[in-house]
């Protein structure tokens, strides 16, 4: 199947389809376009249903692991776990790249610590990623990641998310360095992997269902508000019927429309 292009193709040819399904669909656009709706991360469950221990990111197609699974755990200990049969196998310790790139799609940029900004996004950041340290009046959560930056063999960084009802708030992908057997019940391990596809047709946050989750993605596609690179290869691939084009456009979004309404 042909890659799916960055954006929404032009407008719609007559010889496309055109319903009452797509008059209430245009009003949906409008909307998501006023009140700027963000689809970028889903909760998926990890290793029993309802679980919800997953974070995957549909603008990088990565799943992070919630941090509670390996708070308290030196980086050597979780190190031990990421082989064929351990805990942790198929995923790896982030880069502080990856990291940026999942503040990115929760809509954060980095701050150090005693900044009022972005509460509420670190704050919805932290619901999806686990909270570590509840502090009465806010959370805070930390983080291990990969060495990417040369440090002495036996050390590593780690990053921070904390939000404060009093505005002490700050989130950065690398802020401290920590020994390799250092743990503490407030720190887990940035661990990611790729995506595991989901079969289900137009569920394209890959969380098992196709319902109204998966068309605000969509809309956000077509309407030029996100790109489709991370959706899940064809699932929302609806037009023509049984012969695919590898285009999401409006055409895909009326049919899909009528599929989940």
């Amino acid at each position: 199947m042909a890659g799916f292009p960055a954006e929404s193709t032009g407008p719609l040819p007559d010889s496309r389809p055109c319903s009452r399904a797509g008059i209430a669909l245009a009003l949906l656009v409008l909307l998501a376009q006023v009140a700027g709706v963000q689809a970028a991360l889903v909760e998926r469950d990890w290793q029993a249903p309802a679980d919800a221990a997953l974070t995957y990111d549909t603008d990088t197609g990565l799943e992070w692991l919630d941090l509670t699974a390996s708070a308290d755990q030196s980086y050597n200990e979780v190190a031990a776990q990421l082989s064929t049969g351990g805990s942790f196998e198929s995923f790896a310790f982030a880069s502080e790249q990856q990291v940026e790139g999942l503040f990115k799609s929760a809509d954060l940029q980095e701050l150090p610590l005693g900044h009022s900004d972005d509460g509420p996004r670190i704050e919805a950041l932290l619901a999806f990623w686990s909270v570590l340290w509840d502090l009465g009046s806010g959370e805070r959560s930390e983080f291990l990641t990969a060495n990417t930056d040369g440090l002495p063999a036996g050390q590593h960084w780690s990053g921070r998310l904390v939000w404060t009802e009093t505005g002490d708030t700050g989130v950065t992908a690398k802020i401290s360095i920590r020994d390799d057997d250092y743990k503490h019940s407030i720190i887990g391990s940035a661990l990611v992997r790729p995506a595991a596809t989901m079969a289900v047709n137009g569920d394209v946050n890959g969380d098992g269902a196709t319902d109204v989750g998966d068309l605000m993605i969509i809309i956000n596609v077509v309407a030029g508000r996100s790109v489709a690179s991370g959706i899940e290869p064809g699932y929302a691939d609806y037009y023509p019927p049984g012969a695919p084009d590898g285009i999401i456009d409006l055409s895909d979004l009326v049919l899909m429309f009528d599929a989940v309404l």
